[in-house]
C-alpha cells in the first residue's frame, strides 16, 4: 500500500470528537474548512 492517498469527507460538527485514531496518526491529518483554511 505504497503511494495511497485517501480522502474523506466528515460531519465535523458531529463526529469530531468521535474519530478515533492512534496518537501517532494526529500529525498525519487535515481539515480543510469552506473558507479555505488548512488545519
Amino acid at each position: 500500500m505504497a503511494k495511497i492517498t485517501i480522502y474523506s469527507a466528515l460531519d465535523l460538527r458531529d463526529g469530531f470528537y468521535q474519530i478515533l485514531m492512534r496518537e501517532s496518526d494526529i500529525p498525519l491529518t487535515a481539515v480543510s474548512t469552506p473558507s479555505g483554511m488548512l488545519w
